[in-house]
């Protein structure tokens, strides 16, 4: 029961299918964007068969696809709900058997998709190779080229072998993608690969060996960002997320590789005129597979994603054609792709993707967290190893390092050349097998689990050995049955401490490969939202690099100061930093949708971080000291709970003497079918979000306090502002509730919210409390639960707030004296269910309902003979047979009307709409019977409606569609005959029929992830001077109720 802020941000609200709306906003160019959390849903929730059937066939004949447009318009009726095609009556018994095919066996799939998986893995194992063979290489290359880093001058011999292993990443970062395909891409860096490993073969000084390398970088950066890119837009979601975790497990495959061409040509000798032959060709070895690839490539299908991009649709669909079994799995993914970018290409629009990384708050935390990911995981205990084995580099956590000097490390433990580069092979071998289960670890034990397991270990581990290379010698226990334990002292020349040094790394091995080596590209890709996604990407690429270059160039130096033991020492310093930053910093991303990942970066670093403080110790207690400690409540539980909130309302006014901030606080209900519902009271945990444009450190709202409710309420209000202070204590409000019954609490307070850690949580400890005042069911008062019928909302009087008038599905209104706890009267409103009611505003007599009948009638208290009828749904003309299929327009006669609202600036306008309709209409009630105006901007049902303040009468309006849109009706009011506010007024004043206007522009327009169920205006607050000595507006503000959340939006 959370809720999160979000400022407002200009985009023009289009009736496009395929727009998506990002934010609230001014229908005004002028206003800057306050962007501040950022979502991309899917763009056709919401839309209605005849819309998407029509926007199908409109894509296909719109981009040469015209002899397609059949099998498109069944494709966009897929894209919507992949899993509800059994239903769709357009679909053969052979789409529905391809579409189920791929549910059932999601690893069946054409030849082509795993010829393009192989091309892939191959691509990864390039890149493993590229890094690991220059480890051997090492070994021989530096004395030749004088830069030995134990001869000579060592401080600079160091820094120069550290030059020439890092030159690569100078030219790592970038890609071409964008402009030569993703195929393109793959050719232009496997031939650079190629062309710069023989290159490498052919030098002849440290100087040119440096320059072959660095162009060998353009070879492995834009590689490393494209190739999994290319897998994940070629594949099907179903294995998505395999295919794209294949890229690091064939890196390690490559990294051995190396390691074998290492051993492979170790005892080549030198020819005539040819010294140092052996790691000529080790060098050189890499760009086989890179020959492979060169000839493999345009074999494979372009990424269909890449076609849609550039315009070239029908090449797109050969794509698909030849990656999916199916025409309607490739038109479904087609469509879906087209919708996508479009999306993408609004939310884009004016906006620059890369400073959205740190301005959006949303944006910032997941880039943090990748950061953190990246730098102290990805690469740089294995470099570390790899090299270190060879001639001595490493990365924060040491695996980069390894893969580039790990020879050289052997070699320090006094392993002979042979010897060190067996031992490099058999890590590169631990390397590559246990990256395989970290396919089932990561989406199991998840992401920062494997982060926060692995990284501990691989500490002691590097710490292991990096003590059995300090120690002169090593002190062996020796245990055996029936005899006194007794030890011996191992030499540092024995090869029993060979092994322990082995040892020491291919147990580090073990714990890198399946949690610090996999997670950082896993967790990159999935924890941007979609629109800055390969932005965000391609930075956490080039930071990887960057780090890459700086462990690379800085190890041999390192080494020689620290030596061997030393090093060791400081990447089991990194892995220790590494754990802490992943434990206060990096969320767990595991089986979460898109719209969870947004609310768990969301939630603000500092609070994350606090919470994580209570954790740890509380971890300690229960499995290490097995202390019986209660469970901490989850961080995010608050936007997990399995109910859905179909009722909420703002406070209406504060206490005299308390600031107006006080009333942002919100009544909120639960929706389940087990009787256990509940209802609660949030408000701010601080003022300072109401006016300040940058709150990114504020929580959003904390739970006040809560009360079983049992039934689902219906309908929630809090009492109006004109009685809140003249019956109640200054510290007591009340609200109310229908469900089975219409139950009044009240709401005690004896001060502001207190600040939590537990956004939307935890219950505060300040003094609120809510108790039940009293329960009315039928026509008297009940003590539990009602046996009554349902009531299905209710209307609370503005001028007289002890009365309350409800409506019921017994097709019953009832006006009650909620001071007395009876019912003033009751009658039979309707012919059919009544679904609401709503009070004549000034009016103690007067109030109207709607109902399933479809009318709407007004009542007088004074004249209970009849009713007036302000309005019936007209019959539609041509009303298709039972067995057509209506459009979205078409409605039957007896189409019910579900909700009734009066303009708080002239109550002779009210609005209305039907059950399942998308339309409203603004009726005047000095001339019944024909709507006046009639709003049209939802795509799919609306569920709900509300006007804002007098001031300022703006209608808001929700619904399916995920579109909150916000009308301007003031300029359409046609001035007439006096407003029929006062207790003497009757509906007797007509006016001429005017002709009904329709508007379809809104004047600001929000799209949320999920369907909008129901909003709530805010009064407007005024005047605060929330301790910053001057007077401030805050405005107002809807809160909008979208699944399982709210979601509160400043207009």
């Amino acid at each position: 029961m959370s809720s999160s802020l979000t400022p407002v941000q200009n985009e023009k609200h289009s009736t496009s299918k395929s727009d998506v709306q990002i934010s609230l906003s001014e229908h005004s160019a002028s206003q800057s964007p306050e962007n501040i959390n950022v979502t991309l849903a899917n763009p056709l929730l919401g839309l209605s068969h005849d819309q998407l059937i029509a926007d199908g066939d409109l894509f296909a004949k719109s981009h040469n696809l015209d002899q397609l447009a059949e099998l498109f318009q069944k494709g966009a009726l897929v894209a919507q709900d992949p899993l509800a095609f059994e239903s769709l009556p357009l679909l053969t018994d052979e789409d529905k058997a391809a579409l189920r095919r791929e549910i059932d066996h999601k690893w069946s799939q054409p030849k082509m998709l795993y010829y393009l998986v192989i091309m892939c893995s191959v691509a990864a194992a390039v890149q493993g190779m590229d890094e690991s063979v220059i480890n051997g290489a090492n070994l021989f290359f530096a004395p030749q080229f004088g830069i030995d880093p134990k001869t000579g001058d060592q401080s600079r011999n160091q820094w120069l072998l550290g030059l020439v292993n890092s030159a690569p990443y100078f030219s790592a970062a970038g890609s071409q993608s964008l402009y030569f395909g993703r195929r393109g891409t793959i050719f232009i860096t496997a031939t650079f690969s190629f062309l710069t490993c023989i290159w490498q073969g052919l030098t002849n000084s440290w100087q040119h060996l440096f320059v072959a390398r660095f162009f060998l970088g353009i070879g492995i950066g834009p590689k490393s960002a494209t190739v999994p890119v290319y897998a994940a837009e070629c594949a099907p979601p179903a294995i998505r997320g395999a295919l794209v975790m294949m890229w690091q497990t064939w890196t390690a495959f490559g990294i051995m590789l190396g390691f074998v061409a290492d051993l492979a040509f170790f005892r080549v000798s030198d020819k005539p005129h040819i010294t140092g032959l052996n790691w000529r060709l080790m060098l050189s070895s890499a760009g086989i597979p890179a020959l492979l690839i060169m000839v493999q490539v345009f074999f494979c299908p372009e990424s269909p994603r890449w076609y849609v991009s550039k315009g070239r649709y029908d090449k797109a669909y050969e794509s698909l054609a030849k990656l999916r079994h199916s025409p309607i799995q490739a038109a479904r993914d087609l469509y879906y792709i087209h919708v996508l970018l479009e999306a993408e290409k609004k939310i884009q629009r004016g906006h620059n993707r890369f400073l959205e990384l740190f301005k959006v708050p949303r944006n910032r935390r997941a880039t943090l967290a990748s950061f953190i990911a990246a730098v102290v995981s990805i690469d740089q205990n294995l470099h570390f190893i790899i090299t270190l084995t060879s001639a001595f580099p490493l990365r924060s956590c040491g695996v980069n390092v390894i893969a580039y000097y790990s020879s050289n490390i052997f070699a320090e433990a006094n392993f002979s050349q042979i010897q060190a580069l067996l031992a490099s092979f058999g890590f590169g071998a631990i390397n590559f097998v246990f990256a395989f289960p970290a396919i089932y670890t990561i989406d199991t034990f998840g992401r920062r689990n494997l982060l926060l397991t692995t990284f501990p270990l691989m500490a002691i581990f590097l710490l292991m050995t990096g003590f059995a290379l300090y120690v002169r010698s090593v002190l062996v226990l020796v245990v055996t049955p029936n005899r006194p334990t007794h030890g011996s002292w191992i030499p540092e020349d024995s090869k029993a401490r060979i092994a322990v040094v082995a040892l020491g790394i291919y147990l580090f091995g073990m714990a890198y490969s399946p949690g610090a080596g996999p997670v950082p590209f896993t967790y990159s890709a999935e924890a941007f939202p979609l629109y800055v996604r390969d932005i965000g990407m391609s930075f956490a690429t080039a930071i990887l690099w960057f780090f890459n270059f700086v462990i690379s160039i800085t190890f041999p130096r390192l080494l020689g100061a620290f030596q061997p033991q030393g090093a060791f020492g400081w990447y089991a310093a990194w892995n220790i930093f590494g754990f802490v930053a992943v434990l206060f910093f990096v969320p767990e991303t595991k089986a979460l949708s898109l719209e969870e990942l947004d609310e768990v970066f969301s939630v603000p670093t500092r609070i994350h971080a606090a919470y994580q403080l209570k954790v740890l110790p509380h971890n300690i207690k229960k499995y290490i000291y097995r202390m019986n400690v209660p469970d901490l409540p989850p961080l995010y539980e608050h936007e997990k709970v399995g109910k859905a909130i179909p009722a909420l309302d703002w406070c209406k006014s504060t206490a005299p003497g308390r600031t107006q901030s006080a009333a942002f606080r919100l009544g909120i209900a639960s929706f389940t079918e087990n009787y256990s519902n509940r209802i609660a009271i949030v408000g701010l945990q601080d003022d300072r979000v109401l006016v300040e444009d940058d709150y990114t450190d504020y929580p959003d709202f904390v739970m006040l306090c809560e009360d079983a409710h049992g039934y689902p309420a219906t309908s929630l209000q809090w009492q109006p502002a004109s009685g809140l202070w003249s019956q109640n204590t200054m510290t007591t409000e009340l609200l109310a509730t229908t469900g089975d019954a219409l139950r009044v609490y009240e709401y005690n307070s004896d001060g502001a919210a207190a600040v939590s850690n537990y956004v939307g949580r935890q219950p505060s400890s300040s003094g609120h409390s809510l108790s039940v005042k009293t329960a009315l069911s039928g026509q008297s008062k009940v003590q539990t639960q009602s046996t009554g019928a349902p009531l299905t909302n209710f209307s609370w009087n503005e001028k007289a707030p002890s009365l309350i008038v409800t409506s019921s599905i017994d097709t019953t209104c009832t006006v009650w004296n909620i001071e007395t706890s009876t019912a003033i009267t009751q009658l039979i409103a309707h012919d059919r269910e009544v679904y609401d009611v709503a009070w004549l505003p000034g009016s103690t007599d007067i109030f109207v309902s709607v109902g399933a009948d479809g009318s709407l009638r007004a009542f007088d208290l004074r004249s209970l003979e009849h009713s007036t009828i302000l309005y019936e749904t007209p019959t539609p003309k041509n009303v298709p047979p039972p067995s057509a299929s209506p459009s979205s327009t078409a409605r039957p006669p007896t189409s019910p009307l579900l909700r009734i609202a009066f303009n708080p600036s002239d109550s002779n306008y009210m609005s209305t709409f039907h059950m399942d309709g998308s339309d409203v209409q603004i009726l005047d009630m000095r001339s019944p019977g024909q709507p006046v105006m009639e709003l049209r901007g939802h795509h799919a049902p609306i569920n709900a409606f509300g006007w804002g303040s007098a001031e300022r009468p703006l209608l808001a309006t929700a619904g399916d569609d995920c579109q909150l849109l916000l009308w301007d009706l003031a300029n359409y009011n046609t001035p007439g005959a006096a407003s029929p506010r006062s207790t003497s007024a009757r509906l007797n004043s007509p006016r001429p029929d005017t002709k009904k206007r329709i508007i379809t522009e809104p004047v600001m327009a929000y799209t949320a992830s999920t369907q909008i169920t129901n909003l709530a205006w805010s009064p407007q607050l005024q005047g605060m001077s929330m301790g910053t000595g001057h007077s401030t507006v805050a405005g107002e503000w809807v809160a909008i109720a979208s699944g399982k959340t709210i979601k509160a939006l400043k207009v």
